[in-house]
């Protein structure tokens, strides 16, 4: 894929509010632009031969003449430029003064392009322009960007001829490489071309690489190829199927639900046997979700993981991005309450990694919950982690589903570095927990599974928990400290 067909889809996945292009030159790359951008033109020399919007504003005048002699903000209105392309003399040092001038005028989700970044050979790579095609010493740009900005997201592409580098995390107030810019310059105006080539990592935009990267079979096409570069982007928006497996968990299955559908996932909702008021709410969200089923009470609740896995590898993970499966009394978060759920997984699905581990954190009633509130979520508001539990693994990409053993076995890649949070309510009243210890959970002990259920019995009075041992949410931050020994409960 050439650099303008790859450029046009960068402008299809960004829909830049305003755009500027420094090195215009016929107009071939212009063309391209989103049809609803402000485009900002700059060459000293632009000779138009190719259609444009007759709207564009084109600077016959060199980008240092151009950042110097205008206000850039006055042209744009007061916005910020959401895409720069960077093309214009082929002298690193050039290139540096432009995407310092850029930055300036960006936010932090801009995205600047620079062209010619991954040279061909030394005499084309060389400051002396030598040879018909020629892209001049512009790969300096990407081990400097490296060495004074490491704050700097860069992705290399080897769009033909020459690939494009990708630079986001932009930092208008950043001021360090115009501070340095007479060292850096010294430092690298008669740096060689390494002997062997370049190296750095390069992106392949080829059927291989988007076949293993985006699962399509290798078929190029410009579906892939776009939802590759909306991943490498980090602005990819993945779909979400939620899982559910009911048992006598009525009175916060509504919530539970609700949480889910407001994360943007769709449902598979399996009722095992429930004897409470579970039927009567999903009968109220019949209509949202995607698959219901009811399994009968005799089937064996250690098959349960299972037979979901198995339907869902049949049946989902090729038409969802992520699955996201807690037990029907737990709430995922991410790693902090600054954005909602759905949000984080975006952030992990534009991501290297593959599935999540959560903190489990137990809410429990307590003496002090409004008995008045129906509802558990708005009721209980105490709560400790749990940091010796087992693994809750409650989160991960679709096409590394494998056969859950309750949610604790690892998958397929990495784990995300962070571990995110789940809010679990296993006992919310002492009616509810009475009926969980001596009827529902009771009786399911297979070797060591479920064995802290018989504890619990065993220990009956421990259960009630006083306020003052655990933290309350007050809807800020949740205390990932060990303040309680939850050991003393299960076990």
């Amino acid at each position: 894929m050439n650099y303008y067909q790859t450029l046009e889809r960068i402008h299809k996945i960004v829909k830049p509010k305003v755009y500027l292009e420094v090195g215009i030159r016929n107009g071939e790359s212009l063309q391209y632009a989103y049809r609803d951008s402000l485009c900002i033109g700059i060459d000293p020399n632009y000779d138009m031969r190719f259609p444009y919007n007759k709207s564009n504003l084109l600077f016959k005048e060199t980008s240092d003449d151009f950042f110097k002699k205008n206000d850039v903000l006055e042209i744009t209105g007061g916005k910020l430029i959401d895409l720069a392309f960077i093309d214009g003399m082929h002298l690193f040092d050039f290139v540096l003064r432009d995407f310092i001038n850029v930055e300036k005028h960006t936010n932090k989700n801009s995205l600047i392009v620079l062209h010619d970044c991954i040279p061909k050979d030394k005499e084309t790579s060389s400051r002396e322009r030598t040879t018909k095609y020629w892209t001049g010493d512009v790969w300096k740009i990407v081990p400097i960007l490296k060495e004074y900005r490491p704050d700097l997201e860069i992705m290399i592409l080897d769009s033909e001829p020459s690939g494009l580098c990708l630079i986001k995390n932009l930092d208008k107030g950043n001021t360090v490489l115009q501070e340095k810019f007479d060292e850096i310059v010294k430092k690298y105006l008669d740096m060689d071309y390494p002997q062997g080539g370049i190296n750095q990592e390069i992106i392949k935009m080829d059927n291989v690489t988007l076949e293993k990267l985006i699962g399509n079979n290798g078929t190029e096409s410009e579906l892939n190829i776009v939802t590759f570069l909306k991943r490498k982007l980090g602005i990819a928006k993945p779909r979400c199927l939620g899982v559910l497996l009911c048992y006598n968990d009525g009175d916060i299955l509504e919530e539970a639900i609700e949480h889910l559908l407001d994360n943007n996932h769709d449902l598979v909702v399996w009722n095992h046997g429930s004897d409470d008021n579970t039927k009567e709410v999903l009968d109220k969200y019949d209509d949202k979700l995607l698959e219901r089923k009811y399994v009968p009470r005799k089937f064996d609740f250690y098959n349960l993981y299972q037979a979901m896995s198995k339907n869902l590898i049949n049946n989902y993970i090729n038409e969802y991005d992520w699955i996201s499966w807690p037990d029907q009394d737990e709430f995922l978060e991410g790693p902090d309450r600054k954005k909602n759920y759905y949000a984080y997984i975006c952030d992990v699905y534009n991501s290297k990694y593959n599935w999540i581990r959560f903190n489990n954190i137990n809410y429990w009633f307590t003496e002090r919950d409004n008995l008045s509130e129906k509802s558990p979520v708005k009721r209980i508001k105490y709560y400790s982690i749990f940091p010796g539990c087992s693994p809750r693994i409650r989160s991960w990409r679709a096409n590394v589903t494998n056969i859950r053993e309750f949610n604790h076995n690892e998958l397929e890649g990495e784990q995300y570095p962070k571990l995110f949070n789940l809010r679990h309510y296993p006992m919310r009243s002492k009616e509810q927990m009475e009926g969980r210890i001596n009827r529902d959970r009771a009786g399911l002990k297979r070797g060591q599974l479920n064995v802290h259920y018989e504890n619990m019995k065993k220990n009956y009075e421990r259960l009630q928990i006083s306020s003052n041992k655990l933290n309350f949410d007050d809807g800020g931050e949740l205390s990932l400290e060990a303040d309680f020994d939850w050991n003393k409960i299960y076990f």
